[in-house]
Order: C-alpha cells, then structure tokens, then sequence
C-alpha cells in the first residue's frame, strides 16, 4: 500500500513537472525537469534505473560535448527541442565551436582550470588560436562537460567517470525508496548542465 502511494504520487510529480517544462522556456530548466521526471518516472519501478541515470547522462554529455558548435540551428527549432534547447541556440551553438576549436590542442590535459577566462589572454596562450570569433572569449561553456574537456581535457573527463560510476555502484543495492528522489535531484543538475552553466560560476 505504501509503495503504491508512491506510484502515484511519483505520476502526479511527472505531470505536474511536466506542466512546468512545457510553459518555460529556459533550456537548462527545461532539460534538468525533464531529466528529473524520467528518474523519478524510471525509478517508480526500477530503482537501478534511477541510480544509472545520471552516470548515463553525464557519459552522453560526453560522448556528444565536441559535437555540439556542429549543430544547425533549423535542427532546433521544433516541438520539444525548441523548448529545451533553442533558448539563444545560436549563440550557444558559437561558444560550443569555440571551446571546441580550442579543445583539440590540448586534447589530453586541457588547459587547466579556470581556462575560459584566461584563453583570451596573448601573455599566457600566444601559440594557440581559434577560428572561431574571439568575441566569444572569456564566456563560460554553457556546457559542463566541455568545461571539463576544455579545462583537464580527457584525462579530466575519465576522472569524473570514474567518480561516478564509483557513486553508482555505492548506491546500486540501495533499497530505500527515497534514493528514487535523491538521484532525480542529481539528473536535473545532470541535464541543466548539457546546455548552460560553468561550473565555476559564482551564481
């Protein structure tokens, strides 16, 4: 009886989270809600569909980072991908290739941390170069993951792997129903991330 009032609490959780993301329209928002409902949504009947989730999330952060400044813009603008990621697409879109161009010279170590903030500066990067407008210097990522590639490069981003995936086994046998919400929580962070924010910002 307990678990079934968590059924239906977790469907009416979906639909009212479902109302907030189709009435918004930020992208991290958007994406993080989504990601969060499919948890709870998943984990309402498999738990260790909730505790993958945001390892899997993330690792498609990464497999999919360095192809992002290659997205066209009309690939955007229908249904549900207006809602989660056509928020400023274009100019996201542009910061992608930007980091992106930079990525590739220091693909296994990256550039350290910090590094959106410093790349524009001659002292410090004069042999590196971008083709990409330099406008978009000293703007973070918008992308977590290719913080992570741009600043530790894939060294860095096995690290983080590694780290979850160690988190996931810790919690893989974990019978409690609440570890459902905990790891939603963790994918709505997860699924902001694949869009906007640097993870050293302030705000």
């Amino acid at each position: 009886v307990v678990w079934t009032g968590r059924k239906t609490a977790a469907r009416i959780l979906v639909a009212l989270g479902a109302a907030v993301v189709f009435s918004s329209n930020s992208g991290a928002s958007g994406s993080a809600m989504v990601a969060a409902l499919v948890t709870v949504a998943l984990g309402s009947f498999h738990k260790r569909a909730a505790v993958l989730l945001p390892l899997l999330i993330v690792l498609s952060g990464f497999a999919t980072a360095l192809t992002l400044g290659k997205l066209d813009n009309s690939l955007l603008s229908f249904n549900a991908g207006e809602r989660l990621a056509a928020f400023h697409a274009n100019d996201r879109i542009q910061i992608w290739a930007y980091y992106t161009d930079f990525f590739w010279q220091r693909p296994w170590t990256g550039f350290g941390f910090n590094a959106e903030y410093t790349l524009g500066n001659p002292v410090l990067y004069k042999h590196y170069t971008t083709t990409i407008p330099p406008h978009f210097a000293n703007l973070h990522t918008h992308n977590v993951e290719l913080q992570v590639l741009l600043e530790f490069g894939v060294i860095g981003a096995v690290l983080v792997s590694l780290t979850m995936c160690a988190g996931a086994a810790r919690y893989w046998n974990d019978t409690r129903p609440e570890i459902v919400f905990c790891m939603a929580a963790l994918s709505g962070v997860a699924g902001a991330t694949l869009v906007n924010f640097g993870r050293w910002e302030e705000w």
